[in-house]
């Protein structure tokens, strides 16, 4: 549902880049609000444990832990998950931020809350690092938690997400 609710939204975005309505030089956000998406109780994060403006954009996976008998402790950390299926067997990419078809994209912002009490929303961006506009960091202000894609020096098209 997330992932399809910013494809939606991409599309929408591309179309306003042909007839117009954006111009070039402009920063596109795309803005998901889950409240709906996450079932009875919506959760800001998805199986990665991680924001779902992070898991929809970039290729994080649930977190993992490895066991040999007899081993306390084996090694653990974060997988990575490139791909998921729909309810048709289509896979659905989720790494649209580190290719340059997304590039128009200047970042994702989701939350999850439909009606807060008591004042504003908690907002997750992500921040598409080859978006032909970037936005700065700290731009929705300080109370949102950002990540962005930093490139690893040294491994072309390999980036390290930090908070």
């Amino acid at each position: 549902m997330w992932t399809g609710a910013f494809s939606e939204k991409r599309r929408k975005f591309e179309g306003y880049a042909m007839d117009g309505t954006t111009a070039p030089g402009e920063a596109c956000v795309i803005a998901i609000n889950g409240g709906q998406l996450s079932g009875f109780w919506p959760t800001p994060c998805g199986v990665s444990r991680m924001p779902w403006a992070v898991e929809i954009v970039f290729p994080v996976g649930p977190r993992y832990a490895e066991f040999a008998p007899g081993d306390k402790r084996g090694p653990a950390g974060q997988s990575e998950r490139h791909g998921i299926s729909n309810r048709n067997g289509k896979p659905i990419e989720l790494y649209p931020f580190i290719t340059p078809e997304c590039s128009g994209i200047s970042a994702l912002v989701t939350c999850v809350d439909g009606c807060p009490s008591g004042g504003g929303l908690q907002l997750y961006v992500a921040h598409n690092p080859l978006a032909a506009v970037p936005i700065p960091l700290g731009l929705f202000g300080d109370t949102v938690e950002e990540w962005e894609a930093v490139p690893i020096e040294g491994a072309r098209g390999e980036f390290s997400l930090r908070r």
